[in-house]
């Protein structure tokens, strides 16, 4: 039977998936077994109808990876005895050398590195990712304040923030309540990581009974008057690229819905050069973002906005992340371009390929 509910997530037969559940499988470890194929697969849009199945509340938070991965995760680690949280110099190996955060100075005293110290960030983040606690991030003092966050600057200041969503990965109850703290603050970059940190952490869950990253994060889609446009560019880039991650691979329509005004070509501007920096970057994260959350979907809707930004951004010869993020976002989607019926952006596409000549000046 789970042979046959992969066979039914490739044909995308939500007919299919429910009688399974509703007439075929009534062993309670095999329905299991196929609620967490589910999740897997993060069929988040499949939910069982509590009217007609009895377990249906159990199942979709299976389903929903939500209070399961989390839990089951560090069990695993508990018995591979790796739950201990470990420094990032203890990666490096620092006592060998200096390759840790701090290097010695001729005199032999420790100098801190801003570089090394966000490098040490992301080290920390990925050794303690899911865990929940660390040995930077999540140490505070009495008062409540992480020293680690000013050990960096400006976007170091940002990715550590974030790496505090890595941390408490899949643990959306302890985690928001971290990250909770850094949507408050006055500095841009802190905030601008919280966003972030929100999408990590909620990676591959979704809460059947609050929808807590859907709910928070579009708030900072819109400017902010207490901040520059470099810092609500970085809060908007932040707020995108979370809602991404957050919902990677879900093909939710909402989330399309939020992100598409941000790489929809406006035909009556006729020259897109004349958009803001802050406009174009909102555009590369969005187009990437998109391409996540309707990955392997072939979605045709979601690849067709993508591919106009690739083919204005070309025309223009406008700078090569706007060019790489649109088709990337684009490839993600797959065989969107095969889908028909074929559009004027997609018949563009190919028709300009390299046998064909170059794009048109």
């Amino acid at each position: 039977m789970c042979d046959a509910l992969r066979v039914a997530l490739r044909m995308k037969s939500v007919e299919s998936i429910e009688a399974l559940f509703e007439t075929h499988v009534k062993d309670d470890g095999m329905r299991k077994q196929m609620a967490y194929i589910l999740g897997r697969h993060r069929a988040f849009g499949f939910q069982l109808d509590e009217d007609k199945c009895d377990d249906a509340l159990e199942l979709n938070e299976l389903i929903g990876n939500f209070a399961v991965l989390s839990e089951n995760y560090r069990r695993l680690a508990t018995a591979l005895d790796v739950m201990e949280p470990k420094t990032p110099d203890q990666v490096y190996k620092s006592r060998l050398g200096d390759t840790g955060s701090t290097a010695r100075s001729a005199g032999g005293a420790q100098v801190e590195s801003a570089t090394q110290n966000a490098a040490s960030t992301f080290v920390n983040g990925f050794v303690n990712v899911g865990f929940g606690v660390d040995k930077l991030i999540t140490v505070v003092d009495e008062k409540g304040r992480n020293h680690w966050l000013y050990k960096n600057k400006e976007r170091g200041m940002h990715s550590a923030a974030a790496s505090l969503g890595m941390v408490h990965h899949w643990d959306i109850d302890d985690g928001f309540g971290a990250l909770d703290k850094f949507l408050y603050v006055d500095d841009a970059n802190i905030k601008a990581g919280g966003v972030l940190g929100i999408g990590v952490c909620n990676a591959g869950i979704y809460n059947t009974e609050v929808d807590a990253a859907i709910g928070m994060l579009p708030d900072f889609l819109e400017p902010d008057k207490a901040f520059s446009k470099a810092g609500n560019e970085l809060l908007n880039c932040s707020a995108i690229l979370g809602l991404g991650l957050a919902y990677s691979g879900s093909a939710r329509e909402d989330v399309l819905e939020l992100l598409q005004d941000f790489v929809a070509v406006d035909e009556d501007e006729g020259d897109a050069a004349s958009k803001t920096a802050e406009a174009n970057q909102r555009a590369t994260v969005a187009a990437l973002s998109i391409g996540m959350v309707y990955a392997g979907t072939a979605e045709y809707d979601a690849a067709e906005p993508l591919i106009e930004l690739l083919l204005e951004a070309l025309r223009l010869n406008c700078p090569s992340p706007k060019c790489s993020s649109s088709a990337s976002g684009s490839a993600c989607c797959t065989s969107a371009l095969r889908r028909p019926p074929m559009s004027p952006a997609i018949f563009s596409i190919r028709s300009h390929t390299p046998s064909s000549g170059p794009l048109p000046k």
